[in-house]
Parts: structure tokens; C-alpha cells; sequence
């Protein structure tokens, strides 16, 4: 096997567009943190989180290949490109030297990895398998993908620890998690797997989806003129929901195509939405600087 033919094994197993939302999501939240970022500093903040998501989703393939024969039969593990013991040693790999990069750090650093591989861990494995569990996937998601990266970040470059905005990062991933089941609805529904979309359908997944995400936005915006943030967040708020909008519209468009598309790694539709809210986290980063 050549050595790209093996890239390309590895990239559908891994899910490499996550590392770009990973970068993008550190970076922001070192903006709203101390208004600034340097390489040196948010490094290792991104090692842990994308080593983390690794082994999440090293985790996570291994435990689902009977869903994904029959919603993405292109998967390593499904065509047999990738050996089950092959991957399951690069997502051990990966949640061990997370850890140890994140024990450099300091202690603190050290818990919140141990604490996120946990969770991975208990998203897919038996007797767990919290995501198979209803909002199993909303939590688990907004920890590992929201709260985790902006805890890290926080302990290494310091500013004020905001709990209305790790709440708020955290809803905008609590929010849309449904919508990562519609790509996978024809498997949940053959294994009876409970799920927002299994229980109320694509449209109305979707637009609960917008519901969350337009109200998140509106209290953030309630908060930010009542003070408890600074004003000068509103611009972020009024041009969150103008993204939250066009997502909306895009999703009015492609509508019919959602439930009937091909996947291989993730749908365009889960990207659009993981897009936008990682454009929400800079938008805000960016408006504690220039505002």
C-alpha cells in the first residue's frame, strides 16, 4: 500500500476536518481568554484536545461498524482496510500520549485529559455506550468539544474563567449534536437505537436544532445588555445570528438530499453546522479584540 493510499485509510478513519475546528476553536478561546494567542502557548492545548478526538473517534468507528454497513460502507473498518486491532492501538496511543502531554502542563491539565478520555471512552464502550443513550451525545459533546478545549486553554494562558461562556460554547454544541444522527438515522432506526431524530423525524430535528441555537444566541444577548458580560459582545450576538440564519437557509435547500446522502466520513450538513459554530467562537474572540 502506498504512502498515499494509506493517508487516505487514515483520514476517513480519523476524521482529520476535526483538527481544523479543533485549532480554530483553541485559538478563539484563547482570544476571549486574554485577547491574544501565541503558538507557544496554545500548542499543547491542541495536541490534547485533537489526540483526545483521536481516540474518541478511534473508539467510536470500532464500536459502530454495524451501523456504518449500512450508512457508510466506505469506512476502513467496514471494507476491511483497516484491522479492528490496528485501530483500536492508535486510539490507545493517542489517549496516552494526549495524557502525557497534557500532565506536562500541569496537574490541572493532567484531570481535565483524564476526565475528557473518560468520557470517550463511556460514549461508545459497553456496558456504557452513553451514545446510545437520549442527550447522551449532546453532553458528552459539549464537554469534549466545548467545555474541555476552553478549560485547557484557560489553564494555560489564564484570564477570567467565565462560566456564562463555557455554558454558552457548551449549548452551542449541545445544540446541534442531534443533527449528527440524521447522517446515521437508517442504522439507528434498524438497531433501535433511541434519538432525537429517530423520535421526531429529520425536519423536526433540524429545526429544533435552529430553535436551540436562536435562543442561545438571544439570552447571551439578554446577558450582554444587562451587563453581565460587556456590551460590546452584542456585535458578535447580532452577527451569530446572522450566521445562525444563513444556516437556516442552507438548510431549507438541501433539505431533501440530508436524509438520502451518501457519507464516507461526515455529512455536509454536520459540517455547515460544526462551521458555524466554530465562526460563532472567533466572531466573539475577534470582537474582544477590535471592540
Amino acid at each position: 500500500m502506498s504512502f498515499t493510499e494509506k493517508a487516505l485509510k487514515y483520514s476517513k478513519f480519523i476524521l482529520p476536518e476535526y483538527f481544523i475546528i479543533t485549532i480554530l476553536s483553541v485559538v478563539a478561546f484563547s482570544l476571549i481568554l486574554v485577547g491574544t494567542f501565541t503558538i507557544t502557548e496554545i500548542i499543547r492545548p491542541i495536541l490534547v484536545v485533537s489526540l483526545t478526538m483521536i481516540g474518541l473517534n478511534s473508539v467510536n468507528n470500532l464500536s459502530d461498524v454495524d451501523i456504518d454497513r449500512i450508512n457508510k460502507p466506505e469506512r476502513p473498518l467496514v471494507t476491511g482496510k483497516m484491522k479492528r486491532k490496528n485501530a483500536a492501538r492508535l486510539g490507545v496511543a493517542a489517549f496516552i500520549v494526549g495524557l502525557l502531554i497534557a500532565a506536562s502542563i500541569n496537574l490541572v491539565a493532567a484531570m481535565l485529559a483524564t476526565v475528557a478520555i473518560i468520557a470517550a471512552v463511556t460514549y461508545s464502550v459497553k456496558p456504557f455506550r452513553f451514545k446510545r443513550v437520549l442527550l447522551g451525545p449532546n453532553i458528552i459533546g459539549a464537554f469534549i468539544y466545548a467545555i474541555f478545549p476552553y478549560l485547557l486553554v484557560w489553564n494555560e494562558v489564564g484570564g477570567e474563567l467565565s462560566i456564562i461562556f463555557i455554558l454558552f460554547f457548551g449549548g452551542l454544541i449541545f445544540s446541534m449534536a442531534p443533527i449528527k444522527d440524521i447522517e446515521d438515522l437508517k442504522g439507528i432506526k434498524r438497531f433501535g437505537i433511541k434519538s432525537i431524530a429517530s423520535l421526531i423525524g429529520v425536519k423536526k430535528t433540524m429545526g429544533l436544532v435552529i430553535c436551540l441555537l436562536f435562543f442561545l444566541n438571544l439570552a447571551m444577548l439578554v446577558l450582554e445588555l444587562m451587563g453581565a458580560i460587556g456590551l460590546k459582545f452584542a456585535y458578535a450576538t447580532i452577527i451569530s445570528f446572522l450566521l445562525i440564519f444563513s444556516l437556516a437557509c442552507y438548510y431549507l435547500t438541501t433539505l431533501r438530499k440530508i436524509y438520502n446522502e451518501r457519507v464516507v466520513t461526515q455529512s455536509i450538513v454536520v459540517t455547515a453546522t460544526m462551521i458555524t459554530i466554530v465562526l460563532i467562537e472567533l466572531i466573539y474572540g475577534l470582537t474582544n479584540i477590535f471592540f
